[in-house]
């Protein structure tokens, strides 16, 4: 079962963590060093106010891509014009078939699936 991706309130966890070192400095235990505790809470308050914990941009898609059409490669330009043969279930990849790929620079025919964001879809502009 694939990992369920949940989505958290950064906000809501800084005002608790702030709220908790806090605590510590007002009411602290004359048996344990908060500091330590309250250093740890301070540098992860820092990193989530960094964009260190930003999603990851998702690529943009391109979901007019469909079996049929004719798609160049953005980085491999030398494989030609190809057409896409399959959508992959998950809307990411197209199975593509490049059969007037450039002989001299490639040993392989680069039939494969590709992922959608490095398809461009020909169309009579381009």
């Amino acid at each position: 079962m694939p990992k369920q991706l949940r989505l958290i309130d950064s906000d809501k966890i800084i005002t608790e963590m702030e709220e908790r070192v806090q605590a510590l400095l007002r009411d602290p235990d004359p048996t344990y060093d908060v500091h330590p505790v309250v250093n740890a809470l301070c540098n992860y308050i820092d990193r989530l106010k960094s964009d260190r914990y930003l999603p990851d941009p998702t690529p943009p898609v391109q979901p007019d891509i469909k079996p049929g059409d004719e798609v160049r490669h953005i980085d491999h330009k030398h494989y030609g014009i190809g057409i896409v043969e399959e959508v992959a279930k998950s809307g990411l990849r197209a199975y593509c078939n490049f059969p007037n790929y450039d002989q001299r620079r490639l040993s392989w025919e680069p039939r494969a699936y590709y992922r959608l964001d490095k398809l461009e879809v020909i169309t009579d502009e381009n």
